[in-house]
């Protein structure tokens, strides 16, 4: 019968080549001192050698925070306290809280990366530690600034120059009272010495002027001074004579 010869089936021949090849590909021997590596295996090794340069990069990007904090921390602590400034000093704690939890968070990954074994809760156990800086020095300063917001007396230090340079002055005999509160970075001060009693008014007021010119000239964190003036004890009060004040 006449019509177009069949075409030769070559699917058993490409197949047999096929598994010839795979047979070929898995007798194929390979040595023994260089082992197959898998893709699994070098996506692992990617991965390391990436969270090794990390880590590497996070630790000297740590450093530098901790060295630049330290600076920044010293000199806000010096000028705030120079200046009596609660807002400088508060945040040169922050500062501290900064390097402190840096230090904490360096160690932790430092240790867990070292030997997860032994070391694997160090990185929890440095958050926890981070925690409990920052909450404790935030009570810090929340109580430093209720404080001053009370309007609470200074360091005994402070009030101790205000004695002794109103004692200075001429013609006071004793202090009565003193008292301070903050405005701002200075302290409004209330100053109450003890003079003469035989003294006219003027005299008494004169006293008191001295009093407080003497206070806001030499000590700068003075803002104002209100003096009152009161008779020393031990003196009999004549009559005549009254209690006076200067502003």
């Amino acid at each position: 019968m006449g019509g177009n010869p069949r075409r030769p089936d070559n699917r058993r021949e490409r197949r047999l080549r096929f598994d010839g090849g795979v047979r070929r590909t898995a007798n194929r021997r390979v040595p023994e001192d260089k082992p197959a590596v898998t893709p699994i295996d070098e996506s692992y090794q990617t991965a390391r050698r990436v969270t090794r340069a990390s880590i590497a990069v996070s630790g000297i990007l740590a450093c530098s925070n901790i060295i630049i904090g330290l600076l920044a921390q010293s000199t806000k602590f010096r000028v705030g306290r120079r200046i009596r400034s609660s807002a400088l000093v508060a945040d040169a704690w922050n500062d501290a809280v900064d390097i402190l939890s840096a230090l904490a968070a360096l160690t932790a990954v430092g240790l867990a990366t070292y030997d997860p074994g032994r070391f694997l809760a160090a990185d929890h156990y440095g958050g926890f530690a981070v925690g409990i800086v920052v909450v404790v020095t935030g009570l810090r300063v929340l109580r430093d600034a209720s404080l001053e917001l009370a309007d609470t007396m200074p360091p005994t230090q402070l009030t101790g120059e205000i004695q002794k340079l109103a004692r200075s002055v001429a013609g006071v005999q004793g202090i009565d009272k003193v008292f301070a509160r903050k405005s701002g970075l200075q302290y409004l001060v209330d100053l109450h010495i003890e003079v003469d009693p035989t003294l006219t008014v003027a005299a008494s007021h004169a006293i008191a002027g001295h009093v407080r010119a003497i206070l806001k000239r030499t000590l700068s964190w003075v803002a104002d001074v209100m003096v009152h003036v009161e008779p020393s004890p031990g003196t009999e009060e004549p009559a005549s004579s009254a209690s006076c004040e200067t502003t």
